[in-house]
């Protein structure tokens, strides 16, 4: 009988053993893949700041001559004259929203990882007009450009019922100085 006692005990208590170690293993994978998914996520918020500082808006490329307050495509003309279109896009990649570079009107390639599912991207463009036309008017803005990011993200490598929602936001102004 105390045998059999026995067994139930260290029967028991390596199961308990075995299931906190299964916990254990899958936390630290799950806590792997959140860090991936966030640097991912400032990688890609760093390129498109990157490009922001090194360019101007294309404020003609934009239907209305304006931009919305909020947008979804953020069209930047480089220093050598090249246009360059970044957007939320959900047909680019299979299955996943990213992020596309459109280089001169050419063909778009991804930018974001394909572990990370960009769920919004935002810009806010500041001013809406342009502020360096080529004849300046009494209602010409008399800013430095700038854009805020929003950006959310989520990694495709974590269980729907676990992720949490990856938020960043920035604000970056253009170095392109025209005055």
């Amino acid at each position: 009988m105390e045998v059999l006692v026995v067994m139930f005990i260290f029967t028991l208590a390596s199961l308990l053993i075995a299931e906190i170690f299964v916990n254990v293993q899958r936390a630290q994978q799950n806590t792997r893949d959140a860090q991936i998914a966030y640097t991912d996520a400032r990688y890609l918020l760093e390129v498109l700041s990157r490009e922001i500082r090194a360019s101007t808006i294309a404020y003609g490329e934009y239907p209305s001559s304006t931009p919305e307050s909020v947008e979804t495509v953020l069209h930047l003309t480089s220093g050598e004259g090249k246009v360059l279109s970044f957007r939320h896009d959900t047909a680019a990649c299979p299955g996943v929203p990213c992020v596309t570079i459109e280089r001169d009107l050419g063909g778009e390639s991804v930018i974001s990882s394909p572990n990370l599912s960009v769920d919004k991207l935002e810009f806010y463009i500041t001013p809406l007009a342009d502020p360096f036309p080529d004849t300046v008017t009494v209602g010409t803005p008399d800013i430095q450009p700038q854009v805020t990011i929003v950006l959310k993200t989520s990694s495709l490598n974590i269980k729907i019922q676990e992720q949490k929602p990856i938020y960043l936001q920035t604000t970056v102004a253009s170095r392109v100085y025209k005055r």
